[in-house]
Parts: C-alpha cells; sequence; structure tokens
C-alpha cells in the first residue's frame, strides 16, 4: 500500500483480554504501527448500551434456515455475544470515517499476524479485502464462498460507507450478513444472499481474498510465518 494514503492498523478486542499479549507478541513483528480498539461486550449491552442509527431487527429469521443444524439458533437467533461483536465492528468502522482513512485494516484479537503488508495488492474497486486464511476465493481473487473472514480484513473508505449503509439494520451475525451482501457471493450461490435486505445496487460489495493470508488461526502459525 502506498505511503501517501491515509491507514490505520488495529485489533478489536474486551479491555484486559488475555488475548491481547499474543496479538501484540506477533503484530509488534509484522505490523509497524498498530492499535487496540476496546471492544462492546455483553455486559456493556447488559447495562443498555446500544449504537445511534443502528436498529436490531429479529422479525424475520428466515435466514436461521441456513444455520439449521446449529442448535444455538433454535432459542437465541441473534445472541448477545453476536450483538456486540457487530457494534464493536461498527464502532470501528465508524471511528476510521472519523478520521478520514483511506484503507482500515481490522482484525480481532483471536488472529495471528504471520507478514507484512510490504507487498500486498488491493484491487482498486475493492470495498473489502479478506486477508485471513478463513475465507475461501475464486479463481478471480474475489470472495466466494461460506467462510469467517472478519478475523481479518482491510476496508477502503468506500467500503466503510458501505458496510455502515448494510448495518443500519442488524439482522444477521455480522460475519453472515457480511457475506450476504457481497456481489460476489451471488454466483457462489451458498443461499445467504436470498435473506438479506434489498439495498441499491452501488451498495452491495466487492470482495476479494488475499492470495497468501496475512493473519492465521493460532494453531496454524508455525505452517504459515514468514
Amino acid at each position: 500500500m502506498s505511503s501517501s494514503l491515509k491507514i490505520a492498523q488495529c485489533c478489536i478486542s474486551l479491555k484486559g483480554s488475555s488475548r491481547r499479549s499474543l496479538f501484540k507478541e506477533n503484530a509488534d513483528r509484522f505490523l509497524p504501527s498498530f492499535e487496540f480498539f476496546d471492544a462492546v461486550s455483553v455486559e456493556d449491552l447488559r447495562q443498555g448500551f446500544s449504537i445511534e442509527n443502528v436498529r436490531v431487527d429479529v422479525t424475520d429469521l428466515r435466514w436461521t434456515d441456513h444455520e439449521r443444524h446449529d442448535p444455538r439458533r433454535q432459542n437465541g437467533p441473534l445472541m448477545f455475544t453476536e450483538i456486540a461483536c457487530a457494534y464493536s465492528h461498527i464502532q470501528c468502522w465508524r471511528r476510521g470515517r472519523e478520521r478520514g482513512l483511506d484503507y482500515l485494516v481490522v482484525f480481532e484479537d483471536d488472529a495471528v499476524p504471520c507478514r507484512t503488508f510490504e507487498s500486498i495488492t488491493i484491487p482498486t474497486d475493492a470495498d473489502v479485502v479478506y486477508i485471513t486464511d478463513r475465507m475461501p476465493r475464486n479463481g478471480k481473487g474475489e470472495a466466494a464462498g461460506y467462510g469467517c473472514g472478519l478475523q481479518g480484513y482491510i476496508v477502503s473508505r468506500r467500503g466503510i460507507a458501505k458496510c455502515l449503509r448494510i448495518f443500519e439494520t442488524l439482522y444477521m451475525p455480522i460475519d453472515l450478513q457480511i457475506l450476504a451482501h457481497q456481489r460476489s457471493q451471488i454466483a457462489f450461490g451458498h443461499g445467504l444472499t436470498a435473506y438479506r435486505k434489498p439495498l441499491a445496487q452501488e451498495d452491495y460489495l466487492t470482495a476479494y481474498v488475499t492470495p497468501v493470508p496475512y493473519c492465521v488461526d493460532p494453531g496454524r502459525v508455525a505452517s504459515q510465518i514468514s
């Protein structure tokens, strides 16, 4: 990424989390500058925390058919932990918008950074670029499949604006709602796109996955760090 661009790197993590030390140990090797962003906790929700202009809607639960083998969905379609996670990412995007960033690099604290960003290439039309090993890609490098990409991703200035519009209403877990609003997922046809709320065509996300991961799960550290 060009040094002339305004970029920030952050790790979303609960304040006081034991995961911070492992993340920092590896981030210090590969990220020249990053900051922790305090996540919203379930206790915050119990105390009445909410985000202005973000509505939580659990009236349409058709999407849970996609997750019908997950026993959690029988009694709690959208769990407090998932609402807190979504709020954390939304707050982080809003901070990026306030700072006028060109790109925001976001990690969750269970990610392990495994290489520098010196050689990374971001497609000019990208709204989101997944940098984790947990998101599949097609031959064009597009995000195409069912994966958990929010462990590590880059979101552009335009992508931040789109994500904030997509999440004016929160009605799925954030990783599923993001997937449902990606252009490339329609062709893949894993079903989530059938449950998304309609947007203007220009608001759907153009999402890619890097050829190599820039962060991995802790169990895969030895094979990926270079």
